[in-house]
């Protein structure tokens, strides 16, 4: 089976976008129950309403030094693409985050 990939241009520079698998969307839920439990790095979790940067390095060519050195305008275009190549990742966090935020208000209000 081959990785469906997709080529932008950011600024002139290429960015190759991948879509996730199936194994990988596990992966990366399994890292979210880790990272509950670790200090977050705030810039890299909540810059981004859609997903954090490690998710984008991970569905992209790009590197963890290539993304500290964009501007934020130049990542929103990239997870632009990442959306488009990944809708069904990202329908899977909007519900993730929705429970997770049900859990919350419920803890919150007993």
């Amino acid at each position: 089976m081959s990785i469906e990939l997709k080529d932008i241009k950011v600024d002139g520079e290429p960015v190759v976008i991948k879509e996730l698998s199936v194994r990988e969307i596990r992966e990366w839920l399994g890292k979210l129950d880790n990272e509950a439990k670790e200090d977050i790095d705030v810039v890299s979790s909540l810059l981004f309403s859609a997903c954090d940067l490690p998710t984008v390095i991970r569905m992209t060519s790009l590197t963890e030094e290539s993304v500290e050195e964009m501007f934020p305008s130049q990542i929103a275009v990239v997870i632009e693409a990442c959306k488009e190549k990944n809708a069904s990742f990202f329908a899977l966090a909007r519900r993730v985050q929705a429970i997770l935020g049900d859990v919350v208000d419920s803890n919150a209000s007993s």
